[in-house]
């Protein structure tokens, strides 16, 4: 995770300044509903508080986060967590 970090603040300076942003929020995750048509899993949920950098490029995103899980009995692992993604938009049309 630190790896990611490092590059993408290497990638800043030569960017454009509007492709580069830091990020923060609450992100809540949580398993599907016991019960039929769904399963009879205990249910678990987790709020989790994030900060990071994202770098934006037309319809394509890469972001690294560091976060810190607020039930963290919930959620296997310990605090602080990483979570990496890549993500692509489409239009709707």
């Amino acid at each position: 995770m630190k790896y990611l970090l490092i590059l993408l603040a290497l990638v800043a300076p030569v960017s454009n300044s509007q492709e580069l942003y830091i990020v923060t929020g609450v992100e809540h995750i949580s398993s599907i509903f016991n019960g039929k048509p769904f399963n009879s899993k205990h249910e678990t949920s987790v709020d989790m508080l994030y900060t990071g950098i994202r770098y934006e490029k037309k319809d394509w995103s890469i972001e690294a986060d560091v976060i810190h899980a607020l039930q963290p009995e919930e959620f296997e692992g310990s605090n602080p967590r990483a979570i990496f993604r890549i993500e692509k938009k489409f239009r709707i049309k």
